[in-house]
């Protein structure tokens, strides 16, 4: 709406019927809405702009605030703004704080303030409710005061919000300030840390008056910040409007400073939050925290050890320290305030400790800032995601420091007269003449850039680096208490060896869900190329919890994946600030640095091997961090076989599916787990269940546990290692008892990467995939490595052998882990263990709280229930032809079961229901090529039941009020838009010229134009010649500026599509064997003939919200008249990234769903990446019109659409463009071999 227009209606409504019915006409809300739908608020994300002044020397001048100012106001289209460009999205500006003209302020209230240093100023959110109000003013008091500081009074900060939208007006807190002194006897220190104390001690209180009473964030007392040197102006404002709103302190001529950081908001919805705007009380962020998850979980787990020589007892009345209230950013300046006041950290020491340059194989870092980068990733994993950290305390230190990627910008420049000026932005300041810059660079990944005002000069990060690192004896703290798992030979301990026989193996397979195409598909190309096998063409296979064939718990997960809001790392050219080592095991308090806090196991590989397995459960003369001898207790993750289970083997197998031994028996199993888990770290009995340990040396308390399924067999079931892991981990983190041990896993069913993840995702330290190391020798021994290595060597003495294949295999593993991690954006295994960066699809609630706690879950589903039906019918499966007696047990192995091979992977009759079937294919070529109705009917029923079996899509029904309420209409079929208007809606799938034959892809675009729709290019470019034909594809398709991409085939479009990420292999890049590409396709991707093409993730280089908008601006300039569409994949928070994509003023959306595509990619990605589209289309269609922002976009779907009925679903769901890729393939002739990748299919 015409933004002068609409706010005058605004102004209106205001003066004739009040602010609520402003709020409730505008469709604006007075706080940010709890979960409703499928919108969830834990979701949302926000990038920036961060900009900082200073004087180097210290002193306080009027000009820093305007050149603050100035810089904000140029970073405006860093900030977002939703429906009212009133409203903004937050920005704000810390200043050292005015003593001048403080001093005069308090002159006006009677009060006479001490030197510098010695009073505080509390910036303080109140509600407009004055008794409220009087409430938290009162409670503010009682809380300083018991801590020793004398109240000076209250003073009322002077605003003027007229050019505040109606969302920011309806939130606004009545702002004050109030004065502290401290007593004379305290330094400055102590000053610091009591009022940190009192700001802690404010935030819980606040919390827990909004949980017992119900309040909103508004009816509640928020600190900016509480500090002597500092002083925080910000809230739900726009860069331009900080300034006039608060034009009593800010515009006053007294008003100076010596430093001022400034602070833009991006974020991705509309609703109001005035506490979330930054700077923060000690930093401000310009980035994405990737871990975040994780990083709260293990500060939860250190907190019982937490403990501070100035806080003593009272240390607890600062925890917990991280949120689930706050933001990334919230929780990070939380952890640092923590770090530079519970303990004796610097600010640039604890910044540097929590955003580690990438150290482990960079070579050129001198020894003792390595030994301080591993000392201290002993103590705390990094904050990993795209980051710049601007900070200050603005009495000592000022500064700025980037994640170890790089990955946002940040320019500094010096000036002549000593100033000093850090953006995100270049040109924020451009009266600066060239003349007057004494100093410019830029700031490097993993580098820091530091201001020392005592000193009065700028620190290089190299001086920083060492300063800290020679502050305490690293190197000899490590050499004396760190231990390598892989450098020392503890003796072979009592672990069960693995089980050679062919028989035991055969029948331990099918116990743990191994298949055929487990062995072909998924395990030889790990075990012979050391690489994921690749597959194509997509995954029409049945979701996990609508199959009938039992499915392993990690199919339940997809894995989540970066798009706009940060990007995926490219984990090949990005290799250097990736790394799998973990250091496990006991941690110590971390507020105190010393040598115990490295008395920690490292890990170098998370896929450990037999001996690994054997050295953890050996006891050696190692000290933990609390002084205990390493010991391990084995826990034996299995449940019993009662009488009625174990007649299964008798049934058939629609018998054994539906046996159980019990309705809770799994759930009680993994219940007793966790509790010998607890007993197990503080080394005390188990009762009457000691059988449950079957290894221990810890009487005093293990510091390694192991879960262990290794005595399944015959008489027992395995626990699922996920469910084993997860609820482990979860008990420990409840109890406290998560940092006092390290968490593996000895199982049988871990096979493949997606599997390894979710094991270390969901908190365990590594992981020992047992039988599936007997399932390579089982390859091996079975010749299927001679056969597949048949053209690979000379001679069968050069086949490898079982430990050549194990090291291949682990390889490969590693190589996916770091893929899976990349996709994310994520560095380190350190950071990406434990932050659960998966969601959950189709697990019942009980399952997700006790072992997946916190992890996202739109859709019920399997229970403990069935789960054990599961594991029961394979093991039933497994131990056929077993006979339980009293005295002996036989086996017999005429009764050995084979293999079974459902067809997961690979459409096979009787098996696994898929969408695409030999059957229906040949009715849609008959339609197609015949023109025939009944044909495509046919072929309609056919995906609308092998929907019902598939797809959340089949499982919903027409409303049947809504089905009569529309007979009654009276809506004949003649008022309906026409046939020929509907397909106009239609488009065909981004298929790239290479990835599908140039006869293929030219058909899709001829086909698309005849009837009015529009066929889209892929990322692969396209040909010239066609721009000026019927074969011209109207979108065009950019991904990262490459392939094909120019101003010429910008220009020749309708409709620019910005690829995010793709739904064959969200987070990845895009792969062109070598082979496939000729002479043709290199000359339409500018490329050589015959090499591959292996593209970064893409838009490896939007880092950020702000950044794709400035890439839409860009393309809308490249072609006027065309509109730009932004490509997304379905997961858990797609609705609010799209929000923030509507913010940027992209004209269109795709949400893809993330089981289509034909391009290759590993199976991993294929399979286990990306959410049906079904929830991202729901969850988008929501929150955009959460945020009144669904008219500014058209919402378009794909993802095997394939009839009338997937239509139909997709627009009650709010799509109104729908593409459709496989079908159009199929029509033309594709029968589904899966081999574009190969380029060897029959057709």
């Amino acid at each position: 709406k015409g933004s002068s227009r609409w706010r005058l209606e605004v102004g209106r409504m205001m003066l004739r019927r009040g602010l609520g019915a402003v709020v409730q006409r505008a469709g604006l809300r007075t706080s940010v809405p709890k979960a409703v739908g499928l919108y969830d608020p834990s979701q949302e994300r926000d990038n920036c702009g961060v900009g900082l002044v200073a004087k180097l020397n210290g002193e306080q001048s009027r000009q820093i605030v305007l050149d603050c100012n100035e810089m904000l106001v140029r970073m405006s289209h860093r900030g977002g703004c939703g429906c009212d460009p009133a409203s903004g999205d937050g920005a704000g500006m810390l200043v050292g704080t005015p003593d001048r003209f403080m001093r005069l302020e308090a002159e006006k209230l009677g009060v006479e303030l001490p030197p510098l240093g010695q009073y505080a100023i509390g910036m303080s959110f109140l509600p407009r409710d004055e008794a409220l109000a009087a409430e938290w003013r009162a409670s503010l008091e009682r809380i300083s005061r018991r801590r020793g500081l004398k109240v000076l009074g209250w003073r009322e900060v002077p605003t003027d919000n007229s050019a505040l939208g109606a969302a920011p007006l309806a939130t606004e807190p009545k702002i004050e300030q109030i004065m502290l002194q401290r007593p004379a006897s305290w330094d400055e220190r102590k000053f610091d840390r009591e009022l940190f104390m009192v700001q802690r001690v404010v935030e819980l209180e606040a919390r827990a008056v909004q949980e017992e009473r119900g309040l909103e964030e508004q009816d509640l007392l928020y600190l900016s910040s509480l500090s002597p040197w500092s002083v925080v102006y910000k809230g739900q404002l726009t860069p331009e409007q900080v300034l006039g709103y608060y034009t009593g302190d800010l515009m006053h001529d007294a008003f100076e400073t010596h430093v001022a950081l400034v602070h833009s908001r991006f974020s991705t919805n509309t609703f109001p939050s005035w506490s979330r705007a930054q700077p923060l009380r000690n930093m401000c962020h310009n980035g994405e925290i990737n871990t975040l998850r994780g990083n709260k979980n293990w500060m939860r787990a250190r907190e019982p050890l937490l403990r501070s020589r100035y806080y003593g007892d009272s240390t607890s009345d600062l925890l917990p320290v991280a949120s689930d209230d706050m933001s990334d950013s919230g929780n990070f300046d939380a952890v640092l305030q923590l770090l530079t006041r519970a303990s004796d950290r610097t600010l640039p020491e604890a910044a540097c400790m929590m955003v580690p340059e990438a150290w482990q194989d960079n070579d050129m870092l001198t020894p003792a800032k390595k030994a301080f980068y591993e000392y201290h990733s002993c103590l705390m994993e990094p904050w990993d995601g795209p980051a710049l950290i601007a900070f200050t305390d603005a009495h000592k230190y000022c500064g700025a420091t980037l994640d170890r990627n790089g990955l946002r910008p940040a320019r500094y420049y010096v000036t002549r007269d000593d100033r000093v000026l850090v953006s995100s932005e270049v040109g924020v300041l451009p009266r600066v003449q060239h003349s007057e810059i004494k100093t410019r660079s830029r700031l490097e990944p993993g580098k820091m850039f530091l201001l020392d005002f005592e000193e009065g000069r700028i620190v290089p990060d190299d001086e920083i680096k060492e300063t800290v690192a020679s502050a305490k004896p690293y190197d000899e703290w490590l050499a004396a208490r760190r231990v390598f798992l892989s450098n020392i030979d503890w003796p072979a301990s009592t672990s069960l060896p693995a089980a050679n026989d062919p028989v035991v193996t055969a029948r331990r397979l099918v116990m743990h869900g191994y298949t055929t195409e487990t062995m072909e598909t998924l395990l030889a190309p790990m075990a012979i190329g050391a690489k994921e096998g690749l597959g194509s063409m997509g995954n029409d296979a049945a979701l996990a919890v609508l199959s009938h064939e039992p499915r392993p718990v990690f199919d339940y997960f997809k894995q989540l994946f970066a798009q706009v809001t940060n990007p995926p790392i490219d984990p090949i050219r990005e290799e250097l600030v990736m790394s799998l080592v973990c250091p496990v095991g006991p941690e110590a308090n971390i507020l105190e640095p010393t040598a115990d806090n490295c008395a920690r196991l490292v890990v170098d590989h998370p896929v450990l091997t037999d001996q690994d397995l054997d050295k953890l459960l050996s006891s050696a003369g190692h000290k933990t961090a609390d002084g205990r001898e390493w010991s391990a207790a084995t826990l034996d993750a299995t449940f019993a076989v009662t009488p009625e289970t174990s007649a299964l083997s008798t049934h058939d197998a629609d018998d054994a599916a539906g046996a159980s031994t019990g309705p809770s028996a799994l759930e009680t199993a993994l219940r007793e787990l966790c509790e010998h888990a607890s007993a197990a770290v503080v080394g005390s009995s188990f009762g009457d269940a000691r059988s449950t340990v079957f290894s221990s040396d810890a009487s005093s308390g293990a510091s390694i546990l192991v879960l262990s399924d290794a005595l399944a067999g015959p008489d027992k079931i395995p626990i699922p290692s996920l469910l084993a892991v997860g609820a482990v981990h979860q008990h420990l983190l409840r109890t406290g008892q998560r940092g006092k041990t390290a968490l593996f896993v000895d199982c049988g069913d871990a096979k493949e990467v997606h599997d390894v993840a979710l094991l270390l995702g969901f908190g365990c330290d590594g992981v020992m995939p047992r039988v599936a190391y007997s399932a390579l020798a089982k390859l091996r021994e079975d010749g299927l490595v001679a056969a597949r290595m048949r053209n690979m060597v000379a001679s069968p003495e050069e086949l490898p052998d079982d430990e050549a294949l194990v090291l291949a295999y682990r390889k490969a593993l590693a190589k996916g882990i770091l893929k899976v991690m990349s996709k994310m954006g994520i560095s380190t295994l350190q950071s990406y263990k434990g932050a659960q960066i998966f969601e959950a699809v189709g697990l019942h609630a009980d399952v997700v709280d006790l072992c997946f706690t916190g992890t996202p879950s739109r859709i019920g589903g399997a229970s403990f229930e069935a789960f054990q039906a599961d594991a029961e019918f394979l093991h039933a499966a497994a131990w056929q032809g077993f006979v339980n007696a009293t005295t002996s047990a036989s086996l017999d192995d005429d009764a050995v079961p084979k293999l079974p091979n459902p067809g997961q992977f690979h459409y096979r009759n009787g098996g696994e229901a898929h969408l695409n079937t030999p059957h229906g294919m040949v009715q849609l070529q008959e339609a197609a090529r015949n023109n025939s109705r009944e044909a495509f009917k046919r072929y309609s029923d056919e995906v609308n039941e092998a929907n019902a079996a598939c797809t959340l899509r089949g499982m919903l029904r027409w409303r049947p009020e809504a089905l009569a309420r529309g007979a009654r209409s009276g809506v004949s079929l003649d008022d309906v838009e026409p046939a020929a208007e509907i397909v106009k809606r239609f488009v065909t799938g981004a298929m790239s010229l290479g990835s599908i034959s140039q006869e293929t892809h030219e058909a899709l675009a001829v086909a698309m134009n005849h009837l009015g729709g529009k066929s889209n290019t892929g990322e692969g470019g396209e040909d010239p010649v066609r721009f000026g034909d019927n074969r011209r594809s109207s979108i065009k398709q950019v991904a990262s500026g490459r392939f094909g991409v120019t101003s010429h085939y910008l220009a020749n479009s309708d409709q620019i599509q910005i690829k995010m990420a793709q739904g064959a292999k969200p987070g990845e890049g895009g792969e062109l064997p070598g082979f496939k590409v000729s002479d043709y396709i290199a000359e339409c991707r500018g490329t050589t003939p015959g090499v591959g093409l292996i593209s970064p993730p893409p838009h490896h280089d939007i880092y950020s919200i702000e950044d794709l908008a400035q890439l839409i601006h860009d393309l809308k300039c490249a072609n006027p008249v065309g509109n730009v569409s932004v490509k997304l994949v379905s997961e858990v928070g797609v609705g609010v990234v799209a929000a923030g994509v509507a913010k940027a003023k992209a004209d269109h959306i795709v949400v893809s769903g993330g089981d289509g595509g034909t391009g290759a990619a590993a199976w991993t990605g294929i399979k286990c990446a990306g959410l049906p589209w079904e929830l991202g289309v729901a969850e988008t269609q929501q929150t955009l019109v959460l945020n009144g922002l669904r008219d500014r976009i058209t919402l378009q779907t794909d993802g095997q659409l394939k009839t009338a009925r997937d239509v139909a679903i997709a627009c009650a769901l709010g799509a109104e463009e729908f593409a459709f890729s496989t079908g159009p393939l199929v029509a033309l002739g594709c029968i589904m071999m899966r081999k574009c990748h190969q380029n060897s299919c029959p057709v």
